[in-house]
């Protein structure tokens, strides 16, 4: 019992580092905000903000992304901006830069579609899961009063 006590007081502090080393990010990133300007190249962009988002781990970062439309290649970076504290990593957190051909074209998920998973959607999940487990539960309780 004594080592699932450490193990969880182990884990609990790790969670806890993680969310203040990302609210830090966050909270440097809105000092920098201001220094980013459509047209920018990707290079400006990458040495003013690779600093701040270098500073956490795999799991709290979304990877770039890169396509063509129309004979111009598109680079995207999702910037971590925020943390909303359920415990998922969603898409909500972070605001994407959109390059076209090297320079800064547009911010913000309007011009990808919209954001595919939010904190919304996670809070819909956590509900069905916590209903799933209820229900599981009284079919369990009922079963075994009724074969006892």
């Amino acid at each position: 019992m004594k080592k699932f006590i450490l193990i969880l007081s182990l884990l609990l502090c790790g969670c806890a580092t993680t969310n203040k080393v990302i609210d830090n990010v966050v909270i440097e990133y809105q000092g920098i905000q201001d220094n980013i300007k459509i047209g920018d190249s990707k290079e400006k962009f990458l040495s003013l903000l690779e600093p701040n988002q270098s500073k956490l781990n795999a799991a709290s970062r979304k990877p770039p992304t890169r396509y063509t439309e129309n004979g111009s290649v598109f680079d995207v970076y999702y910037i971590r901006t925020g943390r909303i504290p359920d415990g998922a990593t969603t898409d909500d957190e972070f605001t994407p830069y959109i390059f076209k051909d090297g320079a800064l074209a547009e911010i913000g998920w309007e011009h990808l579609g919209g954001a595919k998973r939010t904190s919304v959607d996670v809070a819909k999940e956590y509900a069905e899961i916590r209903k799933a487990e209820a229900g599981a539960t009284k079919v369990e309780t009922n079963w075994a009063i009724n074969n006892e």
